[in-house]
């Protein structure tokens, strides 16, 4: 049977909604506990939105813990609602609790995560993009990639240099891009490492 606070709460005023969710939010109770949290994962776009406009204005870890989880279970719309939501919120420990997504079985949450932590410059994320990106791809691999420009760092060199030589041409245009861009910043690789990519069988990457 469905709680009547989950089958009342799209039909309440506003007043009596954000009433509703101040006391679930701020209740220790199991119960309360349990309708919050089907309240932040509901598949009606409309209770979602609502609930994630309320914890945008809560800098709180559990509030964010939501937002976060809206990132990755949301439809498309909640979910880049909830990404636009994070990138407000003014909570100071957001970017390790976002880290987590880089590890998310959703494609588009992880991207999320990995393009805003790298362009952010937050380094703790390296060694977790380090790892994970040989076993990587499609639109994830190539955001891996293009982040690790914003992280100069010899492991980043490291990572990039077998991918120089993939057999996927867009693969091995851009790791030679960001390659290029963090030699001059960090160095790692001869200068005959790229003198040999002007032989390139793509006239793209020559």
């Amino acid at each position: 049977m469905v709680d009547p606070v989950l089958s009342e709460f799209p039909f309440m005023s506003e007043l009596e909604r954000y009433d509703t969710f101040l006391r679930l939010y701020h209740s220790e109770g199991a119960q309360e506990k349990r309708l919050l949290t089907a309240l932040v994962s509901s598949k009606d776009p409309l209770v979602a939105l609502i609930v994630l406009q309320y914890l945008e204005d809560i800098p709180e870890k559990r509030a964010l813990t939501g937002l976060l989880h809206m990132v990755e279970r949301g439809n498309e719309v909640v979910s880049r609602t909830a990404m636009a939501a994070y990138k407000r919120s003014h909570f100071p420990g957001k970017a390790r609790q976002l880290k987590r997504l880089v590890l998310s079985r959703n494609p588009r949450a992880r991207r999320f995560a990995v393009r805003t932590l790298c362009r952010a410059g937050y380094t703790e994320v390296l060694p977790l993009v380090v790892r994970e990106l040989p076993d990587c791809e499609g639109e994830v691999r190539t955001e891996m990639i293009d982040g690790l420009r914003y992280l100069p760092d010899r492991r980043s060199v490291q990572v990039l240099t077998p991918l120089a030589d993939s057999l996927d041409e867009p693969t091995r245009w851009m790791a030679l891009q960001v390659l290029g861009q963090l030699q001059a910043r960090v160095g790692g690789l001869p200068a005959t490492f790229f003198l040999k990519r002007s032989n390139d069988r793509s006239e793209r990457v020559r």
